[in-house]
């Protein structure tokens, strides 16, 4: 298994202002394939099997390759999407000897919670009172 990169505090935050025009655009071609994820959904369920297809395949197509495009980057750069709608990113971090995650959304000013890595949003703790480096 490759390693994982692993982030300090510091470098959590310092890529913030990257981060979340990237965020907002990936946000925003979401909700642009939403209405075709939808469609296709509703296709799916259809019985008669009537060969019905979406209605912009070209469009789907093309904005699904542009999801793909924009999410490389975090991918890449080492840090987990979690939830598009609220902007929900983990970074992999070392706390107590131990990788856990920096808990970000980017309706937050910076990067201030994290969790183990099996309990989600909703076991975040507050970094208070923090180390340096995380």
């Amino acid at each position: 298994m490759p390693r994982r990169k692993t982030f300090t505090l510091d470098e959590a935050r310092k890529l913030l202002p990257e981060l979340r025009p990237r965020l907002a655009s990936v946000q925003e071609t979401w909700s642009k394939i939403s209405p075709y994820r939808e469609e296709a959904s509703r296709l799916a369920r259809r019985i008669d099997g009537g060969g019905a297809t979406i209605s912009s395949p070209n469009d789907y197509l093309r904005l699904s390759h542009e999801m793909k495009s924009q999410l490389s980057y975090f991918i890449e750069l080492g840090v987990e999407v979690k939830d598009l709608a609220s902007g929900l990113i983990d970074f992999p971090s070392i706390r107590d000897g131990r990788v856990v995650y920096l808990c970000w959304r980017m309706n937050e000013e910076t990067v201030s919670h994290w969790h183990d890595l099996d309990a989600g949003f909703a076991g975040r703790h507050p970094l208070d009172p923090l180390p340096a480096e995380g």
